[in-house]
């Protein structure tokens, strides 16, 4: 946005500028190769803020991620302990697949209670 005031004792105009940025770029691939880990994307400033203009807004955000890569005994384990953190009502979908991904888990519950609630329509 921007915004010009007139001084009339001087004549001077000063134009206030507000920061400008890019979109969002890409998503970073994820950090981890086995285990938890973060993805990142980043914008840039177009346009730096003068005169008292809004200060420019974060130019980076986070999220986590999961690896995949992992090899041998200590990829179950971690998913092990993450089908752990399932909410009580996957009980059942949580210990029956605890070795699996716990997206797997997850859609194999909600899965089900999506038909479920078709059906009742």
């Amino acid at each position: 946005m921007k915004v010009t005031f007139t001084y009339s004792a001087s004549s001077t105009k000063v134009l206030v500028l507000d920061c400008q940025v890019s979109d969002w770029g890409q998503w970073s691939e994820c950090n981890a190769s086995c285990g938890t880990g973060i993805m990142t994307r980043t914008r840039k400033i177009l346009q730096s803020p003068q005169n008292g203009g809004k200060h420019c807004p974060t130019l980076m955000q986070k999220r986590g991620c999961q690896g995949y890569r992992c090899h041998g005994h200590h990829d179950k384990k971690i998913l092990r302990e993450t089908a752990l953190l399932l909410p009580a009502a996957l009980s059942y979908s949580r210990h029956a697949n605890d070795s699996h991904d716990i997206r797997r888990n997850l859609r194999l519950r909600y899965h089900d209670s999506y038909k479920h609630n078709r059906e009742l329509e």
